[in-house]
């Protein structure tokens, strides 16, 4: 039997949105525990939480046929934050209004339109990633490493950084302000 047309298709995604889950609960529960100065617990969700999400990989890896390069992740991630600004968001304010929830529903709608930016940044990359334009740009730019700060001028970043070594994705343009 094919993997697409199995029951078993349908629970790791059961299991994957299930560790997903918990691993945000457990990041959540992780801060509180911190904020209320209980360390050795706060440790013990985050630990948790590292664990959830190495389940949750294993169960994304085994559903996608292994996780996807960049260019394909970012189509994934766009047409997921779609799907969540056009359709669950508004039919989950819908409910909400209609059961007389409306602040619920104005935060469904709230978050419905950040969901939107994000489509628009995953596109603006897959655009760059399309076009070529990631790493290169038409004249003298300033590009940050992310790892340590490192500032390069010109027009495409350097291989590696010569602070710290990171690779060329490290970098980004110092005024991209998506990422800062």
């Amino acid at each position: 039997m094919q993997l697409s047309e199995s029951k078993t298709l349908e629970n790791l995604k059961t299991a994957f949105a299930n560790e997903s889950a918990a691993m945000v609960r457990y990041e959540i529960f992780a801060e509180k525990a911190k904020q209320n100065g209980d360390e050795e617990i706060s440790q013990v969700f985050r630990t948790t939480a590292r664990n959830e999400k190495a389940h949750a990989q294993i169960w994304l890896g085994l559903i996608y046929g292994g996780i996807p390069e960049a260019a394909d992740a970012l189509e994934k991630a766009m047409h997921g934050e779609n799907y969540e600004w056009t359709q669950m968001y508004k039919e989950y304010a819908e409910t909400a209004r209609q059961e007389g929830l409306d602040n619920i529903a104005d935060l469904f709608e709230k978050v419905g339109n950040i969901e939107k930016e994000h489509e628009s940044r995953f596109k603006l990359f897959v655009n760059k990633l399309t076009d070529g334009s990631l790493f290169t740009s038409c004249g003298e730019t300033v590009w940050l490493c992310r790892n340590c700060g490192h500032i390069h001028c010109g027009s495409t970043p350097p291989e590696y950084c010569p602070v710290c070594r990171k690779p060329q994705g490290y970098f980004q343009r110092k005024d991209d302000s998506i990422l800062s």
